[in-house]
This record gives C-alpha cells, structure tokens and sequence, in this order.
C-alpha cells in the first residue's frame, strides 16, 4: 500500500475513500476500524463516533508483512454478529493484491456466508495495475563468512517483481551508521531488468575489528513505484579468524591418506580471502584430534564419519563435540554408510543408511538455499552417481535441504544451542560417488557452510534474540521512526521482542545506562512477495472469492453511505468495521501490510 500513485500512495487514496464514507454517516451512527495486515492489530474493539474513527485513520501507515484479507474479514464478522443494530454492512477497500485474497479464499468466502442475514457487502479497488518495482531479495558474503581485514565478494541478489521494464538499475552496498545514514562503499550498475527478472549483482566490503556490522544493500531505478523493498538490512558477524578441523580416517586402501582431503580441498577454495593469514584448514584423524586443536576451531568438519559409530575413537571424538557445538560452533558431518548398527552418540538420531544407487531429488530443493541447483548450470546434481549415501534428519528445531528421490533427507541443517548442526548424505570420498571429484563439490559445499555459519547470525534477526544474563523488565527494542516494542527473557536468559515488528530496518535492544552490556543490534527486512503481484484480482475472482455477485466497486466516485446501505471497501493490508446506531457497517480494509497506531498506542 505505499506503493507511488502518480502524486500520491495507495495508502492516501484508502484513507480518502474511508473518510469519505464517515463524512457521508448520518447522525448518531458508529464506527470501528479493523486494522490488520499479517493479523489483526485491534481485536475486540468497539464501535465510536464517525469523527473519532476518521482521526484514526491518519495515524495508519502501512508496513512491511504480508497482507491477510481473511483475519480481517474473520473479526469484521464476528463483529457484526454480535451486533443488535437491526442493518449492518461489510465494506473493504483494497488494492486487490491477489496474494493476500487467494491465501485464504476458502475461508473468506466460508466467512461471508456467516454474515447477519441482510448484511450489504461492497469491495473496493484503489490503486492502478501494473509498473516497475525494483526489490533487494538477499545479500550475503560470496563465502558465507566475512573476515576482518581485505575487500571480500558479496552477492546482492535483486529482483524487478513488477510488471514492467526497470530503467537505470544500479545496485549499491554499504553501511548502516549509528545515525541512520547510508556510507556507501561501492555502486553496481545493472542496466535495464524486466519484469520478473532477477539479478546477481558482485560488490565488494572491506570490514573492519567490530565484532558485529550493520550491512546495508540497496537499489535503485528510475521507474520504481515502490521504495520499502528497495533495502536490505543485514547484521553480519565479522571474525577475526576462522579456522576448521576436517576429521577423516584413513583409507582402507592406503593408510597414509586421509578420506577428509576432499572436503579440506572444498573448504580450501572457499577461502574469502586466498592467502590471508587469519584463516586456516587442519586435516586431522579422529585418535589425533585434541582439546587445543578444537579450542582454536570455528567450525569442525567430520569427513566420512561411519554411520554405526566408528567405534570408540569416532564416538568419543562426537560427544566431545556436543559441549563444544552448544557454545557456538558450527559441526558438518558427512558421514559414509557402514551398516545398519547406530552410535551411542548425540548425533545418532539424525544419520541413518541411505537408498544405495541413488539421486538427488531436484523439485525437493525449491525453497531452500539449494534452490539455484534445480536449475541449469548446476542442475547436473540430480545426475551426479552417487554410490554409498545416508539419510538425515534434522536436529529439533531444522529443516531438510535437499530429499533422495525416494524421500529420504539427504542434507539438511538445524540449530543447536548457540550452535548450528549440518549433515550431507551425498558422500565423502569417491567410493561413495562421483560428487567430490565433480565441479560442483565446492559451491555444494560453500552453500551448506555458508547456511550452518549463518544460523549464528539467525539470532540477529527475527525473533531478535539475544544472551543476556539481565532480566527484561524495563528493556525495549527500538526501530525506524523511533517505534518501540517492549522485550521478554525466556527461561535460558534470552531476550526477545514481545511482539514482531512491522516496520522493516536495524532494531536495537536499549539497555539502561547503568547497564555494562553492550547494545545488540538486529534486523527485520520486507517480505519480498509484497513488492510482486501488481496486476490485481479481477472483479470476478473477487466476487466468486466472496460468494457474492454484484459486490466489486469499480466506480470513480468516492464511495459514500445510502439510506439502509454503505457502499464498502477492501484496503489490502487492514480492514474498517463501521458501525452504526441504525445500522452497523463494517468496512474491512487491508493494505497489504500495515502497521496501525490508535491515540499514542502502537497496535500489534
């Protein structure tokens, strides 16, 4: 709903229309808003005067979520329901974005059919179809960690999710001062991109010894009709060093060779920086690997670790590991199938033997990091033989990467403790498979670091949490245009945001001056299915979603209340219930994504 309208936003011509309609009341009626957009942020109210509702809605503005037509509608009628007012009506203005109506069409038109018998419904569409609206997707580190020190490769991943050409794009990076203000480091011109189309732009950042950074991506073009999804926020950790332990145990075949090689190689050429000197890969056998040895390890990788165990060295080496990886490290197992027994370790429910000659099934990558591997040139991963493999479950609280195509996890990724966990079942030496001596071994492996080293940074953003030994009350966490939301503790001392922002940018956890702690900062980006969708649902998929023919408002006139009747509205991101002392009429209006503040009380 902040979407440009030629010298105005969606946003303004929703208000317009709304006040309209409450200037039109006749005397004595009520009025509620039902102000929503990824849920309601105003249950339960009551209906007031036309003129109290009308000043509410210039404090509306709309924010970053996904929009929910039905939660708005769902509260509308409960509304109306409990109303004793002999007329009612339902009007909603919205920008008809088809996401927020198909998401829950069964249950707005199962909705509908609960109305008050007689209950007049209107839809209204504001806003013009179609333009270009350039988005930030992602930006990550070109490694998946940044180190401090020389420039490093960052990927900013961009998208034009509208429906016409982006003129003039140019992609930019750089840092979010404590102020506020964009310090550029370097600009990207991309040219023209079309609709639908998305782009990997390379720019570069030089860090310095802060242990945390707030990176800041934005874009640019000259026919941009929407500027929130214009920026990425991002909270990166910047090490000092970053060491690994490979562990492999020796061939069968010749003693003198360590299996763990291939993944030492692999973790190698990933290197963010060659040649720097705060970074380094040890190749270690499981009876070798000491206490001094981990210590100075950021991530271990366990090369070939047997499916049954390993006996008495491996398992140890494992539950060495578990104190370790709660800390804060990050653990990648790829273990080789070596019969059906299971170890007595902590690790032992997320391996299990693998479906021998098999592949890796492409469509199971959609939505996860793996996802450009479905897709030519590194699609050859579902071709690629693999011989010797073993099934993955996550670890509590994980996900699967990537499914055999039997079913079967075959990489997958979970947080634990303060640590991450991730295993591939693809194998580890070529006795399990062509993977390691394929071309594609080491950005398959690069996207499993990458995504378990991020897990750490999972805590700097959405829930926004943070190790605190210091109890919540009196602490807050404060956003863009100085909005705050009040923090919890949970039971292991974390902080977190008692309710989920809805404007996007870098948040900061306020600490009270006496404290000694150091702020935390955390970010929260625009859902990027907002900036899509531009060409809106059609009149009569409107009104088969509603149930009702006749109900879609396409006129040019502002809409205004008749006799026993309310011409009505939908806003894509909130809906208006109105109410009146003759009747009640229930606008429900829904931008997609809106943040609603009643009086000086920021709603939720």
């Amino acid at each position: 709903m902040g979407a440009r309208e030629r010298s105005t936003t969606r946003m303004d011509l929703a208000r317009r229309e709304a006040r309209a309609f409450l200037e039109s009341l006749p005397a004595g009626s009520r009025a509620r808003v039902i102000a929503t957009s990824d849920g309601i942020d105003n249950p339960g109210e009551t209906g007031r005067s036309p003129m109290a509702v009308a000043a509410d809605l210039e404090a509306l503005s709309a924010s970053d979520r996904t929009g929910d037509i039905a939660a708005g509608i769902v509260e509308a009628v409960d509304h109306l329901r409990g109303s004793s007012l002999p007329s009612k009506a339902l009007l909603v203005i919205s920008d008809m974005q088809p996401s927020g109506w198909e998401r829950g069409s069964g249950r707005i038109n199962g909705e509908f059919d609960r109305l008050p018998s007689g209950t007049s419904i209107r839809l209204r569409r504001v806003g013009e179809s179609g333009g270009a609206n350039m988005q930030v997707i992602d930006a990550s580190p070109a490694a998946g960690f940044v180190l401090s020190g020389p420039r490093q490769l960052w990927l900013l991943r961009v998208r034009n999710g509208g429906t016409e050409i982006a003129n003039g794009v140019v992609a930019r990076i750089g840092f979010s001062t404590n102020d506020g203000s964009f310090e550029e480091t370097e600009a990207v011109p991309l040219g023209n991109i079309g609709p639908g189309e998305e782009r990997v732009a390379e720019a570069g950042l030089s860090m310095g010894e802060e242990p945390w950074k707030r990176v800041l991506v934005r874009v640019t073009a000259a026919s941009d009709r929407l500027d929130r999804d214009d920026s990425f926020h991002r909270v990166t950790r910047v090490r000092p060093r970053f060491n690994t332990l490979v562990i492999g145990s020796p061939s069968p075949r010749d003693k003198a060779v360590n299996l763990g090689v291939y993944w030492k190689q692999a973790v190698e050429a990933i290197n963010p920086v060659p040649g720097a000197a705060n970074t380094r890969t040890t190749l270690m056998t499981p009876e070798s690997a000491n206490r001094a040895e981990l210590d100075q390890a950021d991530m271990v990788v366990l090369a070939g670790l047997p499916s049954d165990g390993g006996g008495a060295a491996w398992e140890a080496l494992v539950n060495r590991l578990e104190p370790w990886v709660r800390a804060g490290g990050v653990l990648l197992a790829s273990p080789r199938h070596s019969g059906n027994g299971k170890p007595s370790t902590w690790l032992a429910p997320a391996i299990g033997a693998g479906p021998g000659g098999a592949s890796v099934d492409l469509a199971s990558l959609s939505g996860t990091p793996l996802a450009a591997f479905a897709t030519p040139p590194l699609d050859s991963l579902g071709r690629i033989s693999l011989l010797n493999t073993c099934s993955t479950e996550p670890l509590p609280g994980g996900r699967i990467l990537a499914r055999f195509s039997g079913g079967a996890g075959a990489m997958s990724v979970a947080p634990f403790g303060e640590g991450a966990v991730a295993i591939s079942g693809l194998g580890s030496t070529p006795e399990d498979g062509d993977l390691v001596l394929h071309p594609l071994f080491v950005p398959l492996a690069q996207t499993l670091v990458s995504e378990a080293l991020s897990r750490q940074e999972f805590l700097r953003r959405s829930p926004w949490t943070a190790l605190s030994e210091t109890e919540a009350d009196g602490l807050s966490f404060s956003g863009p245009g100085g909005i705050s939301i009040p923090a919890k503790t949970d039971s292991p001392g974390r902080i977190y945001a008692s309710v989920a922002p809805k404007v996007s940018g870098f948040w900061k956890l306020d600490w009270p001056q006496a404290a000694t702690a150091t702020a935390q900062d955390f970010s929260f980006n625009t859902d990027p299915s907002e900036g899509t969708g531009w060409v809106p649902l059609s009149s009569a998929r409107a009104e088969e979603i509603a149930g009702r023919k006749g109900v879609m408002d396409e006129g040019t006139r502002l809409s205004r209340a008749g006799g026993t009747e309310a011409l009505g509205w939908i806003l894509a991101a909130w809906p208006f219930t109105f109410l009146f002392v003759d009747w009640d009429a229930v606008a429900a209006a829904k931008p997609d994504g809106l943040v609603a503040w009643f009086g000086s009380a920021l709603a939720h």
